[in-house]
């Protein structure tokens, strides 16, 4: 009963939206009476909310990771970044090509020239004005990935500083395939000192 009003307050815009445009074409009377008046139980309540300063994402959703669906720009990968060092070369790009599903049209492509152990390649999320690191604190990160035909191999998952000098937190995925697979993973921090300025 009571996420009622919250409903009624998101599908009134279009209800108005659809009785406007009748009214125009066919010179439709729409009369309200406010003297008559219904007294509401106290279970009822009112709500409004507006998304200011990310209250939805990142706030109410407790998402860490920015942007996680690709879909805060159809033509660029917000808040993602190509991570390179010195020794690897990687491009990334929107691929509306491959979906994962009808309500996921949009995956994010990593295209990797060079790479090795000691010069990884791959992507990079600044969160929301970073990922907040806590001392012994478990993070749990889910994701689908594919791999290009002829590329197999596990994916690391990490909360590091914004430089990658300092690894707060990894964990590896299982290897990939050449089909969309979902994969879990847990990320542990030690004794660290609380910081903001990470990325993952």
């Amino acid at each position: 009963m009571k996420n009622t009003p919250l409903s009624l307050l998101l599908v009134l815009p279009c209800l108005a939206a659809a009785l406007v445009a009748p009214a125009r074409a066919q010179n439709t009377t729409l009369t309200i009476d406010a003297t008559s008046t219904t007294r509401l139980p106290a279970s009822h309540y009112g709500l409004m909310t507006e998304e200011i300063n990310f209250s939805y994402d990142g706030g109410l959703y407790a998402e860490l990771v920015r942007n996680r669906a690709f879909l805060d720009d159809a033509k660029a990968p917000t808040h993602w970044t190509a991570l390179q060092t010195s020794g690897s070369a990687a491009t990334i790009a929107l691929d509306s090509q491959t979906p994962l599903n009808a309500a996921l049209p949009v995956s994010l492509r990593l295209d990797v020239a060079t790479a090795s152990t000691a010069a990884p390649a791959g992507v990079s999320n600044d969160g929301y004005w970073g990922i907040p690191v806590k001392p012994n604190t478990r993070y749990r990160a889910s994701f689908y990935a594919k791999a290009a035909p002829g590329v197999s191999g596990p994916v690391t998952v990490a909360i590091e500083s914004a430089d990658g000098a300092t690894v707060y937190a990894k964990a590896t995925s299982g290897n990939l395939s050449g089909d969309w697979r979902q994969y879990t993973v847990t990320l542990t921090t030690g004794q660290v000192t609380p910081t903001a300025s990470t990325r993952l």
